[in-house]
């Protein structure tokens, strides 16, 4: 786990290369603390900031070559295959100057460089690498699978800039800062920026499971792997779902303690953490090291349940508490991200890892299992219990799903409850996926996050690009029951462009590996083979993993309604004294969004306004001034 940078810019010479290199991996040191390395040559050079998890010694550090040196590469992530790979290509006659596990990726490019593409298919890991072909003056930037590492990339005019940050590649002195005020609204309708756009106009992220090849001065997008290939099979009966799931997870966690450091887990009252704690502890043969936070007196507070199945595992647990001051570790958390991210989980999960780095160096978390096992209320809709509707005549129900859905207005609807799940059931009906699904994503309505823009901004916003975005998707899907099509799509959108990139950034402030055993191929081929989804209420989802959880955890965890790693938001936004003092001082620091609503969405409260649109707010502004951008 590291980070990684470097730029093609055909003709600029070698010490102008070195140069620009330094600016590039400078914000990318927190990532990997343990060490810098660099490749230069005319025209061409590769960056890496290293933090040391496997090899531990000089021979690991990047970047790594192959034995005459006209293969180069950078790898940011983990390759839990890479001791297969190392006795296949050395029995082919490879001579391997480490034991690094990044090491495979240039010896493998020598065996399949007519065919690059390949060289990402036979990795089981997580990963974001680019490759230099000196021969070829080719370079490859890779993604792994799901997007669990991150890699952005500029290119314009010649020039090619990438880096594990938009940070990074926005630092580079011919990348224009030019904010995308159409990913600013996405924002805040989302609260995440979604890929393959950024918050800078130009800055790409490099789509999960695709190759990007640069050669001649041209490149190429290559697609190597497609989730919806995964939900080919299909498993009816829940006791082979729950063999297959039970072999193919205690492989996975057993694979993913693989490192030269001590690892641990993040460890909530709930199922998927749980049950990737078990299988690891079941693997690891010793007492892992296990961690939590907690917050006490508030209802949201999982530290009872994760304390009573740290008990029942055996793991070494440690609790954060956290209390009051809610908002004062967001500026230290909001500068680790490279794009605003105002979910609430990331400031728990912020201070969590600086406690976790003081143990160990990587984690395994539990993230995934509700994209795979539809663990989340907006897949509701779409289980078997509520397409009930659809299976009788369109005339017995089309009439009432417009009547319905034309006499509740969405603003009525999201201020009541009963009346929005009302609305977007029978609105469901009568929509395409696309236009029924993305709505349930929002956290205010369209109109009103553009009304936070500034006015002369408003005309260039596409208001219509992300639901354009999921229906493209949702057309090259296999044809598919309802649930197994948004879970798909999830895996595609909202996983790596939301709780990826919050495990990714909030962890890495640390200096800390965080590991997701959930979302290896197998456990993922497993999910989405599982057919027989019931879903009739909280404790009846995720049936595979709750049959496992029965055995493994015990009764009360496996039966636990889904909770979430959040904070009690409203509640402190709304009586801390402190907070809503904060809140004002910000306000008058605003620099993006339109200062009257912006001023009306403060006075107004949390209350009024709801938390959640109010802290998105707060992290944009606070990510604005930190990096000086403004609406001008």
């Amino acid at each position: 786990m590291c980070g990684i940078a470097g730029l093609v810019d055909d003709g600029t010479p070698e010490e102008d290369i070195r140069a620009q290199l330094c600016a590039l991996i400078r914000p990318l040191i927190g990532r990997g603390p343990d060490g810098d390395g660099a490749f230069a040559d005319s025209g061409i050079g590769l960056a890496h900031s290293r933090l040391a998890i496997v090899d531990l010694s000089e021979r690991g550090r990047q970047p790594l070559a192959n034995e005459d040196e006209t293969v180069w590469v950078v790898c940011n992530g983990e390759i839990y295959n890479h001791r297969e790979l190392r006795r296949d290509l050395e029995g082919r006659g490879h001579v391997f100057r480490s034991g690094s596990d990044c090491e495979v990726l240039v010896h493998l490019y020598e065996e399949h460089s007519d065919a690059p593409e390949q060289v990402p298919k036979q990795l089981r890991g997580m990963f974001a690498f680019a490759l230099w072909d000196v021969r070829r003056r080719r370079l490859l930037l890779g993604r792994d699978r799901l997007g669990i590492k991150p890699l952005f990339y500029h290119e314009h005019d010649g020039l090619l800039v990438f880096g594990s940050t938009v940070d990074a590649v926005v630092g580079h002195r011919n990348v224009p800062a030019q904010l995308d005020w159409t990913s600013i609204y996405e924002y805040l309708l989302l609260l995440s920026v979604p890929g393959p756009s950024t918050v800078y106009q130009g800055v790409r992220h490099l789509p999960p499971g695709s190759l990007l090849v640069r050669e001649g001065g041209h490149s190429r997008l290559l697609t190597y792997w497609r989730v919806e290939d995964c939900a080919q099979g299909r498993i009816g009966d829940e006791k082979e779902a729950v063999q297959k799931l039970e072999a193919a997870l205690s492989d996975s966690a057993t694979v993913h303690l693989e490192a030269d450091v001590e690892v641990g887990a993040f460890l909530s009252g709930g199922l998927d953490s749980g049950l990737v704690t078990a299988f690891a502890q079941a693997g690891a043969g010793f007492p892992l090291q296990s961690f939590c936070a907690t917050f006490p007196g508030e209802p949201v507070d999982e530290g009872p349940w994760a304390a009573e199945t740290a008990s029942r595992l055996g793991t070494r647990h440690s609790t954060l508490p956290v209390r009051s001051g809610f908002l004062d570790g967001l500026d230290e958390a909001v500068a680790a991200m490279d794009q605003p991210l105002a979910l609430t989980s990331a400031l728990s999960l912020f201070h969590l890892s600086r406690l976790a780095r003081q143990h160990v160096k990587v984690v395994l978390t539990g993230d995934g299992g509700d994209e795979l096992f539809a663990g989340y209320r907006r897949h509701r809709p779409y289980l078997p219990s509520a397409q009930v509707l659809r299976s009788l005549p369109i005339w017995s129900w089309r009439p009432l799903a417009r009547t319905v859905d034309a006499l509740i207005p969405s603003r009525l609807a999201a201020h009541a409850p009963l009346l929005s799940k009302a609305r977007n059931a029978f609105g469901a009906l009568l929509r395409d996926e696309a236009l029924s699904y993305v709505p349930r994503l929002y956290v205010q309505e369209p109109d009103t996050a553009l009304g936070m823009l500034p006015h002369d901004a408003r005309p260039g916003v596409d208001r219509d690009r992300y639901r354009d975005r999921i229906r493209a998707i949702l057309t090259r899907m296999p044809s598919s029951d309802s649930v197994t099509r948004m879970l798909l799509l999830d895996l595609q959108t909202s996983l790596s462009d939301e709780m990826l990139t919050k495990v990714d950034r909030m962890t890495m402030a640390h200096a800390l590996e965080a590991r997701v055993p959930l979302l290896d191929p197998a456990v993922i081929e497993v999910a989405l083979s599982w057919r027989n989804r019931t879903g009739q209420n909280e404790t009846d989802t995720k049936r595979p993993l709750r049959c496992l959880a029965e055995s493994r955890l015990g009764t009360n965890i496996a039966s636990r309604p889904k909770s979430g790693f959040n904070s009690p938001l409203q509640r402190w936004l709304t009586s801390e004294p402190i907070t809503q003092q904060q809140i004002r001082t910000r306000q008058r620091a605003a620099t993006i969004l339109d200062p009257s609503a912006w001023d009306s969405l403060i006075q107004g409260g949390p209350a009024a306004a709801g938390a959640v649109p109010l802290f998105a707010g707060l992290v944009l502004e606070t990510w604005a001034k930190q990096r000086r951008v403004s609406a001008g």
